[in-house]
């Protein structure tokens, strides 16, 4: 009967030991995503729009769902968003607003954010989703869905 009970004891050490461990992992997740974010609100008020999509999976299975309609490959993507956005006064200000991230079992994450672009004759805000995947053990953007 002693046995039993140090037994159900190191289980529940071990439970709440491994629950920490995963917060840890998931806070240390979304910081991460979190400073990618805003890494990418910085490069894209510099204009340098290859810097801005560098998280963004470079495959052809890469896909863009916005106001201009469905795109697939992330070349594709970045040749929009150079006809789009040709010089620094296209490309506006923009001001990123992460409302939600959530950590997935499957994948490391889904971001839902606020964005608004501020440009000299007008303004433009949306909402935006961003799908993490690990691919190769490298978290990418695997799907962008801004509206």
């Amino acid at each position: 009967m002693l046995h039993i009970r140090y037994i159900f004891i190191i289980l529940i050490t071990l439970q709440f030991s491994c629950k920490e461990k995963m917060e840890t992992d998931e806070n240390a997740m979304k910081k991460s995503i979190t400073k990618v974010t805003m890494d990418r609100q910085k490069s894209s008020n510099n204009a340098d729009i290859e810097r801005f999509m560098k998280e963004y999976w470079n495959s052809d299975s890469f896909t863009f769902n916005g106001s201009y309609g469905f795109t697939k490959g992330c070349q594709n993507t970045l040749g929009n968003y150079r006809i789009r956005y040709p010089d620094k006064k296209a490309m506006g200000k923009l001001e990123l607003e992460i409302l939600k991230i959530d950590i997935t079992s499957d994948n490391p994450a889904n971001l839902v954010g606020k964005y608004t672009l501020y440009r000299q004759k007008n303004q433009q805000t949306g909402l935006f989703t961003l799908i993490w995947k690990k691919i190769n053990n490298i978290s990418v953007i695997s799907e962008d869905h801004t509206c």
